[in-house]
């Protein structure tokens, strides 16, 4: 909660999770900031800024079929290589490492929109090179 907080901006895809963010973790308005599953965001230059930031971005997701990960990761795969995207993507979330296609567990997971994303990324190593999978991180470690 208090990355979000501290963000430049927060991203959100439905206006009910915007409605969230400004609601339940106590994000400004002005800085909730409803998107397609792409986006392009200029960073200001804030000298407030009293945290470290890195070439990378989060997407916090879980293995739920209605985040439709499979139309997230086609985003992805367009920010990098049509749009020659610079900037790592570290995969939270409960269950999101099951997406990891390193991960053993998920060879196992009969869902389809499971298989389909993981199938989706083993044929574009582009893209397997460029995401982080953390899974389930504990709030100490993700703040």
């Amino acid at each position: 909660i208090q990355t979000a907080r501290n963000g430049i901006a927060v991203l959100a895809n439905t206006p009910h999770t915007i409605e969230d963010i400004v609601q339940y973790v106590g994000v400004q308005r002005q800085k909730a900031i409803l998107v397609p599953h792409l986006a392009q965001l200029e960073h200001g230059n804030d000298p407030r800024s009293a945290y470290e930031k890195g070439d990378y971005f989060i997407w916090t997701t879980n293995a739920g079929e209605h985040k439709n990960q499979l139309r997230t990761l086609q985003a992805l795969t367009r920010y990098y290589e049509v749009n020659g995207g610079s900037l790592d993507c570290h995969v939270t979330g409960v269950e999101s490492s099951i997406f990891d296609p390193n991960n053993k567990e998920g060879e196992t997971d009969s869902k389809a929109h499971i298989k389909a994303a993981r199938e989706y990324i083993l044929e574009r190593p582009n893209l397997a090179a460029r995401l982080i999978f953390h899974g389930d991180l504990p709030h100490a470690e993700y703040i």
